[in-house]
């Protein structure tokens, strides 16, 4: 499923080891998705945009905080010696080439970092095909649609860079575990899946790898389906109406769509307390999902229903029966957490 793949192509694929999301700073164009991050200390570090080819290699652009640009691949497969060091020269068009030598943060994940700020902005805006020559070979890279991906991870990183994440602050208890995991099952009981597999623990910090720490959530599966879904518990954070949080809760779908992206959101009228329906499609490459996230408030908690679909084609009828799943797992949730 490309659940695993999409997130990790948007977040994990950094050239820090700890690095975080600075919150409202996700953008794509094309098919280009990117973020800004931060340190280990909570300061900006630098933005990052990042697309997929056919061949399944994932290409990586940093605008870092020091006015240097780092060029990083994943490759699909184990092709590099974990942390080693070794020349390469990056090539765009028929302009003089970049020198310089990259490091293996592991053995599919290798960057490197050119000093030429401005000169490796132009070139790579500019150019229509990257060739990243080394003893592993020579590798050529589409370049369309970087002139404006690299216009906005510049403006990224201009926006974000007196950014530093504010300290942890003290949390409320947390949910019961335990009723979370009753909830989920009950979903999974009122939508008549027979085919479902929970998630572990590791397979939902490989799924999310920058999550929030402080959420809760509960996932599974359904391969009949083409369904992932889950229940998730935030912090309120002093929210007073749904609403608000409408625009984040839409951005953060955005980030995760390298294609076109269409959204809609309403309030759901029948279920006997405030709650709301943020849905969103993308359409990347012949492929299409659709996301049915559903919320509302629970004490000083924001409680998240989310169904995540992988379509094979568009229909109204299939459309409603979607709709019909969300909405049923959202108020089967409700009662199970009631004020």
């Amino acid at each position: 499923m490309r659940f695993k793949s999409a997130f990790l192509s948007l977040l994990a694929m950094t050239c820090v080891a700890q690095a975080e999301v600075v919150p409202g700073s996700q953008f794509s164009y094309g098919n280009w998705s990117g973020a800004g991050y931060t340190d280990d200390y909570g300061a900006f570090s630098h933005c990052a945009i990042s697309t997929s080819y056919v061949s399944g290699n994932v290409l990586i652009f940093t605008v870092n905080i020091d006015a240097t640009v780092n060029v990083a691949v994943s490759a699909p497969v184990e092709t590099f010696m974990a942390q080693e060091t070794f020349p390469v020269a990056l090539i765009v068009d028929r302009r003089a080439p970049f020198y310089g030598n990259a490091t293996a943060m592991d053995q599919k994940f290798a960057a490197v970092n050119i000093a030429d700020f401005e000169r490796a902005l132009e070139s790579f805006r500019r150019g229509r095909t990257l060739i990243i020559q080394s003893k592993y070979g020579e590798v050529p890279f589409d370049l369309t649609g970087t002139s404006r991906a690299l216009a906005a991870t510049f403006d990224c990183a201009v926006r974000n860079q007196y950014y530093r994440s504010q300290p942890p602050q003290p949390t409320s208890a947390q949910v019961d575990p335990a009723l979370l995991m009753q909830v989920a099952a009950g979903n999974i009981s009122t939508l008549g899946v027979t085919d479902f597999t929970f998630l572990s623990a590791q397979e939902v910090a490989e799924l999310f790898p920058d999550s929030d720490g402080t959420i809760q959530s509960v996932f599974w599966r359904s391969p009949s389906l083409k369904m992932l879904s889950g229940v998730l518990v935030a912090q309120r954070a002093g929210a007073t109406d749904l609403k608000s949080g409408d625009a984040s809760d839409l951005a953060f779908l955005s980030g995760i769509c390298s294609g076109d992206f269409a959204t809609g959101v309403r309030q759901i009228s029948n279920a006997g307390r405030e709650m709301r329906e943020v849905r969103a499609a993308c359409s990347s490459s012949g492929d299409m999902d659709e996301h049915y996230l559903t919320k509302f408030f629970y004490g000083d908690k924001i409680v998240y229903s989310w169904l995540w679909f992988e379509v094979a084609e568009a229909g109204s009828s299939a459309m409603q029966s979607r709709e019909e799943f969300s909405e049923n797992a959202a108020l089967h949730t409700a009662t199970y957490l009631a004020e």
